[in-house]
């Protein structure tokens, strides 16, 4: 599996666990960082129906070799995005 066939199924299971007309579960997105207002691509995003901010954001990754918990934990605090 390619890293981008597991960011598309990453993407269906996320269909899958929130489904319409509650969520809308959207691909390849861009948020505006809170901190710095620089657009920053998301790969998932999933919103509530009605409303223009995620309530969830998902970034799809796929490595051979398990990775250390300090790069998985420096995309949560990256930045804060908000309304």
């Amino acid at each position: 599996m390619t890293p981008k066939d597991y960011e598309k199924a990453v993407l269906q299971r996320f269909r899958t666990l929130f489904p319409p007309p509650h969520f809308v579960v959207k691909h390849n997105i861009r948020l505006t960082g809170h901190k710095t207002k620089t657009p920053r691509q998301v790969d998932v995003g999933i919103f509530e129906t009605g409303k223009s901010q995620p309530s969830l954001i998902v970034e799809a990754k796929r490595h051979k070799r398990p990775i250390d918990a300090g790069i998985a934990g420096s995309t949560i605090a990256q930045e804060a995005f908000r309304p």
